[in-house]
């Protein structure tokens, strides 16, 4: 999936039905919040100009260039996510896939 935003607050629940996934954003100034199933492992790889986020917070870790979750390596199912960004605020929240929804 990709996403082009200009100045936008966005909001995105993610499923857990796709083994593998690639998601693109790409946006000016924004406020996302991204709900992530916490049985889907995660990485994200992050390009911003001026950028405030909770990953550590929500349990990731920091691995050259991309925030992954401790599992991501030997996961089954996995969300790659690539976010360019100039100005945003970016929350991630892992709950279980019902609270998702």
């Amino acid at each position: 999936m990709n996403l082009k935003a200009v100045a936008s607050k966005l909001m995105l629940t993610f499923g857990n039905k796709a083994p593998n996934s690639q998601i693109n954003i790409e946006t000016g100034a924004s406020d996302i919040e991204l709900f992530i199933p916490e049985n889907i492992e995660t990485k994200i790889r992050l390009d911003t100009t001026l950028s405030e986020d909770n990953l550590l917070e929500a349990g990731f870790v920091y691995q050259g260039d991309f925030y992954v979750t401790p599992n991501y390596e030997t996961a089954k199912s996995k969300l790659n996510i690539d976010f360019e960004a100039g100005v945003n605020h970016l929350k991630v929240t892992r709950k279980s896939y019902k609270e998702t929804i």
